[in-house]
C-alpha cells in the first residue's frame, strides 16, 4: 500500500464487517483504519468516512466535512430522506464492488493532477531542479533572469502543495513514475510530513 494513498476511516463495531471493509478497500487502492466511533477531533478533510447509519446518524453526516461520506445501511430500514444530499448510501444487499463507483470522487484522476496546473516553462523549471540544477543554471539554460527561475518555483511548489525543494522533486517522481496508477495521491502539504527533508541539489547560488 502506498503511503499516499487516499484515507478511509470505516466505522464499524463489527469485527468481521470492519475486518471485510478494510480488505475490500484496501484491494481497490486505498489505506483503511477501523473506528468504533467519530474520534472527538473529527476527522482530515482529506479523509474519507465510511460507516454504519447506527455510528454516521443523519446528525452525524450532517457535521462531517469530508468531500466523500458513504453510509452503509445493514438493517431493512433504509431511510435515506433524513441525510444530506451528500451522502452516498450502501444497501447491506448491494455489493460491495459499489464501493469503488462510491468513492471515485476521493481518488483524483489525471484530470485533477497538479501537474496539469503548470506551464510549459514551470513544468521545465521543475524538472531541472528536481536533477539538481541550481537557480543559476536553469536561468542559464532557460535564458531567464534567476528572479524569474524563483517565482516560477515558488508558483510550482503552490501549485503541487509543498513546502519546498526536495518535496517537489519527490511529487514529480511520484506522479511521472508512479502517478499512472489508481494510487495517485491526493496532494498537500500534510501528505509530505513523512518525506526525508533532503536537499536534491547542489549549493543553490543567486
Amino acid at each position: 500500500m502506498l503511503e499516499f494513498a487516499p484515507r478511509v476511516a470505516v466505522l464499524t463495531r463489527i469485527g468481521w464487517l470492519g475486518d471485510a471493509l478494510t480488505n475490500q478497500l484496501e484491494a481497490l487502492g486505498f489505506r483503511a483504519r477501523k473506528c468504533r466511533e467519530v474520534p472527538n477531533n473529527g476527522f482530515s478533510r482529506s479523509e474519507t468516512v465510511l460507516g454504519e447509519s447506527t455510528i454516521v446518524t443523519p446528525q452525524v453526516a450532517a457535521m462531517l466535512r469530508q468531500q466523500v461520506v458513504v453510509v452503509l445501511h445493514l438493517s431493512q430500514v433504509r431511510d435515506h430522506a433524513d441525510y444530506p444530499v451528500s451522502v452516498q448510501h450502501l444497501d447491506h444487499a448491494d455489493d460491495l464492488s459499489r464501493l469503488e463507483h462510491l468513492l471515485m470522487p476521493a481518488k483524483p484522476t489525471a484530470t485533477r493532477s497538479p501537474l496539469g496546473r503548470l506551464t510549459t516553462r514551470q513544468r521545465e523549471v521543475l524538472e531541472r531542479a528536481a536533477r539538481g540544477e541550481t537557480n543559476a543554471e536553469i536561468a542559464a539554460a532557460l535564458v531567464v533572469a534567476t528572479g524569474t527561475v524563483k517565482r516560477h518555483l515558488h508558483d510550482v511548489y503552490h501549485a503541487l502543495g509543498v513546502r519546498g525543494r526536495s518535496e517537489a522533486a519527490y511529487a514529480l517522481r511520484f506522479l511521472t513514475e508512479g502517478g499512472q496508477s489508481n494510487h495517485r495521491a491526493a496532494y498537500g502539504a500534510e501528505l509530505f510530513q513523512s518525506v526525508p527533508q533532503r536537499d536534491v541539489s547542489r549549493k543553490r547560488t543567486g
